[in-house]
């Protein structure tokens, strides 16, 4: 028995936002965007299977740019993966730096930490043969628990230092480091944490993960980052914890999150990564943008169509 969903107006939240009002502490916007405007694309995986016609397939299907996870450190791969995009004509747009206990840059131990920061270092020359724009990164390694607020603040310290030279090797090979805003107790789980992170360091940017904000509304993120936002990873979840569900088969208001993304100046792309094939995030994303401009014009909610989470109408 499938469960009780909410109606289609449910997801519709949001009336006039023309004028709305930044919160206090907020970034200043770019000037208003328009999401018709913007790229879509998705999160691949680089790995021994990879091929030039998977590239070839997502162009097909409509993906326009495409955020690589890198497995390990294989710097021909990499020159090969750059060779596929740029034959399919798919942007590599950012790169995903790997996050793991071991290469934790909130590591409170200043040994461990330099480090972790000088094998990222040391990756962040592989992704530099890709050409990306953005490197996606966590500021720490998975917290599931609530951790005790000296320890927090240390590892916040941590994180900072790290950040501020990681950003300036970004700059270094033409990219923009991104925090990515992470859930449960993890560093960088709420706007205000995540602007604790960012002072001090003007070149980092933000990826704005909607499967990762439990705490505020999403939209209520994006206006306190405003111009910060230089990535997203879109995917739904259920409330309680991150599903990567495709938009759609969860219960977050992505017209309110898009909207929010226009008036802080957004400019793309609308990155994916959540389950899916990559026909449905483009039906996906075609449906959501009519839903925006409707909502813009207050007209009535068709968002969402409730895709399956494995695929085909429900």
């Amino acid at each position: 028995m499938s469960e009780e969903r909410p109606s289609r107006r449910d997801f519709l939240k949001v009336a006039a936002m023309g004028a709305a009002v930044l919160p206090k502490g907020a970034l200043a916007s770019r000037g208003q965007s328009d999401c018709r405007t913007w790229k879509v694309g998705t999160s691949v995986g680089l790995s021994d299977t990879s091929s030039a016609e998977q590239f070839l397939a997502l162009k097909r299907a409509g993906i326009e740019a495409v955020e690589l996870v890198l497995k390990g450190v294989d710097r021909q791969r990499a020159r090969q993966a750059r060779e596929w995009a740029e034959a399919a004509g798919i942007e590599l747009w950012s790169g995903h730096v790997p996050y793991a206990t071991d290469l934790d840059p909130s590591n409170p131990s200043e040994e461990e930490r330099q480090e972790v920061v000088r094998q990222l270092r040391d990756l962040f020359d592989v992704y530099s043969l890709l050409g990306v724009k953005k490197l996606n990164i966590h500021a720490s390694s998975e917290i599931t628990r609530p951790i005790p607020i000296l320890e927090r603040r240390a590892r916040i310290a941590s994180a900072r230092k790290s950040l501020a030279t990681l950003a300036d090797k970004a700059d270094s090979i033409e990219a923009q480091l991104a925090v990515e805003c992470l859930p449960r107790a993890c560093l960088g789980n709420t706007s205000d944490e995540m602007l604790i992170l960012l002072e001090g360091v003007a070149s980092l940017g933000v990826t704005l993960d909607t499967n990762h904000i439990f705490q505020e509304k999403p939209e209520e993120f994006v206006r306190k980052l405003g111009s910060r936002i230089v990535n997203t990873h879109v995917a739904d979840h259920d409330g309680i914890d991150e599903r990567h569900w495709l938009p759609g088969n969860g219960v977050i208001d992505f017209v309110s999150i898009v909207l929010a993304l226009q008036d802080v100046g957004y400019l793309g792309p609308f990155m994916f990564e959540c389950a899916g094939a990559p026909g449905e995030k483009i039906a996906v994303w075609k449906q959501l943008k009519e839903s925006v401009t409707l909502a813009s014009a207050a007209g009535p909610a068709i968002w969402p169509a409730r895709p399956s989470r494995d695929g085909g109408e429900r």
